[in-house]
């Protein structure tokens, strides 16, 4: 008993472990069998699947479930029933299964259904908890179609409903999101305007056009007036059609468009050709702005009227009180007495108050009798040069008078002669004109007057000419006019302006921009001053004002040139200008200390003669020095006071004293100023010894003191004071080429200091007298006095003698 019972338990615990091994941790086991023995284990099961989703749709439900672990190894399937039985082929079933973990229902009825997953594994099933799901609607087979208003005003804004309806009208709720609808049924209004219904993004879509419109559970409405708003223009009775694809709403919506409430316009009736100046009826009728008749225009209304231009006469239409005083009954009104006269193809329009207002279509007005000539301007001419006129025949009011043809003669009047006399040409081609349709052309004329001239041509009594004037311009420039100028002042800039003339004297216009005129005849100045021309002259117009400074006095001519292109003035005087100047003779040798003439000529700043200075003049002149000795110039009365006839006078009796080469600069107030060329004054006869040169290494030497009596400041000790010995006149000028040999030294009379060079200073027999030893005094180491030292002769000419006093 014991074993038996061992053995059981054995068995037991075997089955056990494989049972544990084959299952997962989590499922218990599930079985039955027979046996003997006890013991404890987790047993495994099959999960049932939990339907997680289930959505109605038209006639279809869609499941989701949630999935199952299988307990071991292999897949676990599903299959779906509703109501007990096998749904729908969208769904796995008992025969069929999967291991998908959601399907969908087709064909499913309206009403209430009861789902249940049934999960599968190996031989174990686990079915879910039942779900009852209700179909309220089936597919959508047609379009309702709703509107705010059935009876709208043309141009209303209507809003539409539209709802998509399933077999049994239910609302097919699934229809959502945005569809693309096509609306008809509705014509465009007289004036034009389609149509439209304004789409889910606000645009306007006319009807036959995709219209984009939100659904929402099978609705859609207008929200934002968008996604649905109707505006119909015709006033009629229509029928309104939605579509998308197979779904519509049948016959449609009637709807009743009327008029808008306000009148806008005036339908003119058509009109046939007219004649220009002939009166004319026209039939008004109001209607709103999209052209449906208004009845309810009437009584007496003011109108304007406007469109038609005026003739080209300038004959403007005529609207009298017949045309600007009418009376409407049910919208309808006659306007008379209406002249139009511009022959064109015109349109009315007529306006009453600030807003009603219309046009007709176009229409005729034809020319009247031939009554004038049109004689178009001509464009710019040149002088000369051979043009053609086209003429139109045409009414009183300038329409073309089309039957007026064949050969016509014509007189001509308006041009005038040229400057040089030359007179307008009208050859046989101008004056026997051909007229095809009221047009023909007059050829060959010619003008010559550089003008703006009208043109005049006629024939009988008919008669026309430019309107305006027109230009006849010059040829090409052959020649310059040159102005002969008034009387100018030497110096004085003036203008002169050249003009460029044609063959027959008119201004050549155009010659402009800048040229390089050369212009010659006046002479330079006295003084050398050339002419003042500018490099080029800039025309403009056929004339260029040039510049001018003429510098010489006198009787002159302007001439002008440019290539082939010349002219000259008259002559005309140049006068001198304001006195500026003194011409002064540069002397001849002078003798320092000797009297002397100077012929002074009063010019302007160019060197003319300027015959009005005349009178007593009081002169300063200025430029020799005064003589080494001191000796200034000496300019007397009869040098400063100076009486000038026809700009010359001479000042007499000058003297100067320093030898050498100088300028004589005279001067008369503060403007009048002379100065001669350089000339030589010679030293006077030789009297006496000088210093030369004279120099101290410190301290200074007096001012003025030197050549004869040099004095010094205190030159300190040891220093030197130092000179050449030189032989001159009594002004202290050294003299020239002695001719005889002469030799000069120096003695110190008192005082302390040692000399170097102080004898044998020889001065030369020719060239200028002066030694070329340097005579030189060194003061003494100590002490304070003054040295006294003497220039004398010590061979030769006894000259007077020389001091120099030197401190230290």
């Amino acid at each position: 008993m014991r074993s038996s019972l061992l053995r059981s338990l054995r068995q037991i615990a075997a089955i056990a472990a494989i049972v544990l091994t084959s299952l997962t941790s989590s499922a218990f086991a599930y079985w039955s069998n027979t046996g003997e023995g006890s013991a404890s284990a987790n047993l495994a099961t099959l999960s049932s699947p939990a339907i997680s989703s289930a959505m109605p749709g038209a006639e279809t439900v869609e499941l989701t479930w949630s999935a199952v672990t299988a307990p071991s190894t292999g897949t676990v399937e599903y299959y779906v029933t509703r109501d007990g039985s096998t749904a729908s082929a969208g769904c796995p079933s008992s025969s069929s299964r999967s291991t998908a973990t959601s399907c969908t229902d087709t064909g499913v009825p309206v009403g209430a259904h009861k789902y249940k997953v049934t999960a599968v594994w190996r031989s174990w099933t686990a079915t879910g908890e039942e779900q009852t799901v209700t179909v309220a609607y089936g597919p959508a087979t047609h379009l309702v179609l709703e509107a705010a208003s059935t009876a709208p005003a043309a141009g209303e804004a209507d809003n539409l409903t539209i709802t998509v309806k399933d077999a049994s009208n239910d609302t097919v709720a699934s229809y959502s999101g945005a569809h693309s609808l096509v609306f008809e049924g509705a014509a465009e209004s007289a004036s034009g305007e389609e149509p439209f219904v304004i789409d889910r993004s606000g645009v306007e879509k006319g009807f036959g056009e995709a219209t984009e419109i939100n659904f929402s559970e099978g609705r859609a409405t207008v929200s934002s007036a968008m996604n649905g708003v109707m505006k119909l223009f015709k006033a009629e009775a229509a029928h309104i059609k939605v579509k998308e694809g197979a779904l519509n709403n049948g016959a449609g919506l009637a709807v009743t468009v009327k008029a808008a409430a306000t009148t806008k316009r005036l339908a003119i009736s058509a009109l046939s050709e007219q004649t220009a100046g002939v009166a004319i009826t026209v039939t008004l009728t109001a209607t709103d702005e999209y052209g449906n008749t208004t009845t309810s225009y009437a009584g007496a209304k003011t109108l304007a009227w406007s469109g038609p231009a005026s003739s080209p006469s300038g004959k403007a239409p005529e609207y009298p009180a017949g045309a600007t005083a009418v009376t409407f009954t049910s919208g309808v009104g006659k306007a008379t007495g209406i002249k139009l006269f511009d022959a064109a193809t015109t349109m009315l329009t007529v306006k009453e108050g600030s807003s009603v207002e219309g046009a007709s279509g176009s229409f005729v007005v034809k020319a009247g009798a031939t009554k004038k000539f049109s004689v178009p301007t001509p464009s710019e001419q040149e002088a000369g040069v051979a043009f053609n006129v086209t003429l139109t025949a045409t009414d009183e009011y300038g329409n073309l008078a089309s039957t007026y043809t064949g050969a016509k003669t014509l007189t001509w009047s308006g041009p005038s002669n040229a400057p040089s006399g030359q007179a307008p040409e009208y050859p046989s081609t101008a004056t026997a004109v051909t007229f095809t349709e009221g047009v023909g052309t007059a050829s060959q004329l010619k003008l010559y007057d550089a003008q703006s001239p009208t043109l005049k041509a006629k024939e009988g009594t008919i008669e026309g000419a430019t309107p305006g004037s027109f230009t006849v311009k010059a040829a090409s420039a052959t020649s310059f006019s040159v102005p002969t100028p008034t009387e100018k002042t030497a110096g004085a800039a003036f203008n002169v302006t050249v003009t460029a003339l044609d063959t027959w004297h008119n201004t050549a216009k155009s010659y402009v921009g800048a040229k390089t005129v050369t212009f010659s005849e006046p002479a330079n100045s006295p003084s050398g001053q050339a002419p003042s021309y500018p490099a080029t002259v800039t025309f403009a117009a056929g004339a260029g004002t040039a510049s001018i400074k003429l510098y010489d006095a006198q009787s002159t001519t302007l001439k002008a040139s440019e290539g082939a292109i010349e002219g000259a003035s008259g002559s005309f005087t140049v006068k001198a200008g304001a006195t500026k100047k003194f011409s002064v003779p540069a002397p001849s040798e002078q003798e320092a200390g000797v009297a002397f003439n100077v012929t002074l000529t009063a010019t302007d700043e160019w060197g003319n003669l300027t015959a009005g200075y005349a009178g007593s003049k009081t002169l300063a002149f200025s430029e020799p020095a005064s003589s080494p000795s001191g000796q200034a110039p000496e300019y007397p009365a009869s040098a400063t006071t100076v009486t000038f006839a026809a700009g010359v006078g001479t000042a007499s009796l000058l003297k100067l004293y320093d030898a050498q080469n100088t300028t004589l600069k005279v001067k008369e107030g503060a403007t009048v100023v002379g100065t001669s060329g350089s000339f030589t004054v010679k030293a006077a006869a030789a009297e006496r010894f000088a210093w030369a040169h004279a120099e101290v290494t410190a301290g200074a030497i007096e001012a003025g003191t030197c050549p004869f009596a040099c004095k010094t400041t205190s030159i300190g000790l040891s220093k030197k004071f130092k000179a050449h010995a030189s032989v001159t006149d009594k002004y202290g000028n050294i003299v020239s080429n002695l001719g005889a040999t002469t030799k000069a030294k120096v003695e110190q009379t008192s005082g302390a200091g040692t000399l170097a060079n102080a004898t044998g200073l020889t001065i030369p027999t020719s060239g200028l007298a002066e030694s070329a030893t340097i005579f030189e005094y060194t003061s003494p180491a100590a002490g304070a006095s003054e040295a006294v030292l003497k220039l004398k002769s010590e061979e030769g000419t006894a000259y007077t003698e020389a001091e120099a006093h030197v401190k230290y």
